[in-house]
């Protein structure tokens, strides 16, 4: 990464992230909406405090809430919050409000960050990107809360987000010399850009995120800008760097036992599906770990394994693995992101011959808006 090395200018400029998305009529509105409930409001109107007092200079904030204020929440939390550590994390914050000029920027930010992954572990994502941001905002300093704001806006499906807090994140990264959130965030970086078909762009991300991962030692990063190389090289039609890139980013994410390790070897059997190398793809699709419940990822299997079927030749097979795959994709959530899948279906099909399949999951995928 060469910290040090850059212009002084490139050095520090760090720049903005979005903070929120075009469907929110008010900054965090997405809270409200994801828990219509006491504890949404709570959670809504903590974000919103923790963003005045980040945004209020130091000098303006002793009258920066009303009196009783702090009161009046705590006693709301009580009233409401069941859950002794989640009731803990959200006082802090109520705190904050009664004696806004002595508390720090460490302790509210994390304060929001434990909230945010309260969040996250019961399933409310929304909420879990509010907190993530609130914590970036009230300690500009740490790296580590940007790069979980990008990863938690990626977790929802905004992209746009994800890379502003992702950049944000390189930037705090390199002036705070923190080369394992700096490795971390150009990793994610990479592959969110690799979804947003900006092949050039992730791949200098990739490159970043790799040699920073070698000097901090950082495995997770290191595995997930393999796998995107990987897919460049693919891409590109570089099939050997690919098998290389594939089989290295396998290493480290197998060690890791991460959850992109079905991701990349269900991408390496299309792979070599499209280069009619059934052997080898036979290999990955039979000797995968033990699946996430995913639906995604087992109508993947399913779906490759019917094109593997269709080019040996062995219709009982092909048969019974298109039955799977069909119930599989039939309850996956209609907005998921099932092109590929559909493609290796209609692909098996076709090369099996099958015109009443082939019509059966064309109709499946125009029902579904397209796939």
């Amino acid at each position: 990464m060469g910290f040090g090395t850059e212009p002084e200018s490139r050095r520090w400029s760090i720049p903005p992230a979005l903070r929120h998305s075009a469907s929110e009529s008010l900054e965090s509105s997405d809270v409200l909406a994801e828990s219509p409930s006491p504890i949404g409001v709570v959670f809504w109107l903590s974000v919103r405090d923790v963003s005045l007092w980040a945004q209020t200079e130091p000098g303006d904030r002793p009258h920066l809430f009303a009196d009783g204020a702090s009161s009046a929440r705590l006693r709301y939390i009580t009233e409401t919050v069941e859950d002794s550590a989640l009731a803990s994390y959200l006082s802090i914050i109520a705190a904050m409000v009664g004696v806004p000029e002595s508390v720090t920027a460490s302790g509210i930010a994390v304060a929001c960050s434990d909230a945010a992954g309260w969040a996250a572990a019961h399933g409310l994502p929304r909420t879990a990107l509010a907190f993530h941001q609130a914590a970036a905002l009230v300690d500009p300093s740490e790296p580590s809360a940007p790069l979980q704001a990008g990863l938690s806006a990626a977790a929802v499906g905004d992209l746009q987000r994800a890379e502003t807090w992702l950049r944000h994140a390189i930037g705090v990264a390199r002036r705070a010399r923190e080369r394992t959130v700096y490795a971390l965030a150009a990793a994610s970086l990479s592959r969110i850009l690799l979804e947003a078909k900006r092949g050039e762009d992730a791949e200098l991300q990739a490159y970043k995120g790799l040699r920073a991962a070698r000097r901090a030692a950082c495995g997770e990063a290191r595995g997930e800008a393999l796998y995107v190389l990987f897919r460049r090289a693919r891409d590109d039609g570089r099939d050997s760097e690919a098998d290389r890139l594939a089989a290295a980013a396998a290493r480290v994410l197998g060690r890791l036992r991460h959850h992109l390790l079905p991701f990349l070897l269900i991408d390496v059997a299309r792979s070599l599906l499209d280069r009619e190398e059934a052997t080898r793809a036979y290999a990955i699709l039979t000797s995968m770990p033990t699946l996430p419940q995913d639906h995604f990822l087992v109508a993947a299997k399913w779906a490759l394994r019917c094109r593997l079927f269709a080019v040996t030749g062995d219709r009982e097979k092909f048969a019974a693995c298109w039955s799977t795959a069909w119930e599989t994709i039939r309850h996956l959530p209609k907005h998921a992101p099932s092109t590929l899948v559909f493609d290796d279906l209609v692909s098996a099909a076709l090369r099996a011959g099958d015109r009443r399949r082939q019509d059966r999951i064309t109709r499946l995928r125009q029902a579904r808006g397209g796939g």
